[in-house]
């Protein structure tokens, strides 16, 4: 975008088939792309203003994703070839290959902790790794984190401390990070059919897992370090979705039988039911705006509903 608002093509991408992903680094001044014809690609926008390529990674089988660490000097990508890459950058802006990380089936996510020296991959061969980066630069092994089926997705807390698994098991495990440097599990969250997603709050003090069984449940991280449940959220049936606020005090959750419930946390750290939302029809996502004001539903009955909330307190 130029200073006078309009914008100007400044480059043009091209792969040799369908690209399927791409991403900026936090400061904007890297992109990577990944596609079809089996690489990814790393640009750098140049102190003169014009991007330029400067590496090329390339996978077995197509790339389905990559991501940059928070700090813009790592790189990691997942190819359908069961592995998963990091790259690092030199200070001389050389990238390297640090690191290939293999699983015995696809990989459904590989995700950096905030501060990038943790990456956690999630594989449907029923298997979740987490690696930690070393002093020296090198990348080793933690832990392994098993599920008695495919791990849809890894994530970790905003502080790094704590990482949370989903498995088409209908489990959901968190395991937090000991002051040994060790990894052991913490809690496992269980339903009773199979689990559509699972959400840290913005603080990463809150979780909350939602399912086919109409419930979700929010747990809680406790002062001695420990994960407690704090509410189970009923509906009439699925749960499609749920997503705090951005100050984690309140919660929304979107269902099929056609409403979204929001909660709020009371000062004693109960949860209570503060309003319902009400479509015709069954209720995809719900979201808050950034100021925590606002919901956002969307239902399928092609309808988006924006509700106002005032808060008592």
């Amino acid at each position: 975008q130029k200073d006078d608002g309009s914008w100007e093509d400044k480059l043009t991408l091209s792969h040799n088939d369908w690209v399927t992903f791409v991403t900026f680094s936090a400061d904007s001044r890297h992109l990577v792309t990944t596609s079809f014809d089996n690489t990814a690609k790393i640009f750098c926008q140049k102190t003169y203003g014009l991007w330029e390529e400067e590496f090329t990674i390339s996978h077995d089988d197509w790339i389905d994703l990559a991501s940059f660490g928070a700090d813009g000097r790592h790189v990691v990508t997942v190819g359908n070839d069961t592995k998963v890459k990091i790259l690092e950058r030199n200070e001389d802006g050389a990238w390297l290959e640090k690191l290939i990380i293999s699983h015995d089936d696809i990989v459904n996510s590989a995700t950096f902790s905030f501060d990038g020296h943790h990456l956690v991959t999630a594989s449907s061969d029923h298997t979740a790794k987490i690696y930690g980066e070393k002093t020296a630069g090198s990348w080793e092994k933690t832990v392994i984190i098993p599920h008695d089926d495919s791990v849809a997705s890894a994530d970790f807390s905003a502080d790094g401390r704590h990482v949370m698994t989903l498995g088409e098991d209908n489990k959901v495990k968190i395991h937090s990070q000991q002051a040994n440097g060790s990894w052991e599990e913490n809690v496992t969250i269980s339903h009773d059919d199979f689990i559509n997603s699972a959400t840290f709050s913005a603080d990463g003090r809150s979780v909350v897992t939602v399912s086919n069984d109409g419930t979700a449940i929010i747990y809680g991280l406790k002062t001695d370090g420990s994960w407690k449940k704090e509410a189970t959220i009923f509906h009439g049936s699925w749960v499609n979705s749920a997503s705090f606020s951005p100050d984690g005090r309140h919660l929304v959750t979107a269902s099929k039988d056609r409403t979204a419930k929001i909660y709020g946390q009371e000062l004693d750290g109960s949860w209570v039911e503060k309003a319902i939302i009400s479509h015709n029809d069954s209720i995809d996502s719900a979201t808050f705006s950034s100021d925590g004001h606002h919901v956002m539903t969307i239902s399928d009955n092609n309808k988006v509903q924006i509700n106002r909330l005032r808060m008592s307190h």
